[in-house]
């Protein structure tokens, strides 16, 4: 399992409703934006997956950078839709900075549509220890969560079979890390 270590923990500011990150400087959506809506446009229309998804018994995504949730919670919205009835999404993510559960609900309660979705992912990243203890893993209807814990480089190696990827983990100039050789060297591995 990930380590959390000494230094675990988002170290938050807020903007409005958008948390932005002391550590790099940066917001986990556009600040002036629908998260929600930039999450839709980003991952799930960038990624094709409302046609990807359609009658599909199971599908695989990772991600780079959990973050609050949002993207894990439109992504498994769409899947209740799209997928095929008892389909399983798979969601595999890692993170070096979990948020708290309270932070996670802060930052989600601008969506009442998602409200009951943001409460069972709360609920279980609660239960699964934040983050803080290692990796956290959730199984709630439609969904099996993975969210690793630790520097995505390391935490990447060993996904296999994801079919789209999350490329996020704020900008490159505020995480570069996020971007290296290793990292992007691990997604194509991971695909």
């Amino acid at each position: 399992p990930g380590e959390a270590g000494p230094d675990s923990g988002a170290a938050l500011d807020w903007r409005g409703r958008v948390p932005v990150s002391r550590r790099h400087g940066d917001g986990y959506w556009s600040l002036d934006g629908d998260g929600l809506a930039e999450a839709r446009h980003v991952f799930l229309d960038g990624n094709d997956l409302a046609a990807r998804m359609a009658g599909r018994r199971a599908f695989r995504i990772g991600e780079t950078g959990f973050g609050t949730g949002l993207n894990l919670l439109a992504a498994w919205a769409l899947w209740r839709e799209r997928g095929a009835p008892g389909g399983v999404l798979s969601y595999v993510s890692v993170e070096a900075h979990p948020l708290t559960a309270a932070e996670m609900a802060q930052a989600l309660g601008a969506w009442p549509e998602l409200s009951a979705a943001a409460e069972a992912l709360r609920g279980a990243w609660a239960a699964g220890g934040e983050g803080r203890r290692g990796d956290v893993r959730a199984t709630l209807p439609g969904l099996a969560l993975e969210v690793r814990i630790g520097e995505a480089a390391a935490r990447l190696a060993g996904i296999a079979g994801v079919e789209a990827w999350f490329l996020d983990g704020f900008a490159p100039a505020a995480n570069p890390e996020m971007w290296s050789p290793a990292v992007l060297e691990a997604v194509a591995r991971g695909t």
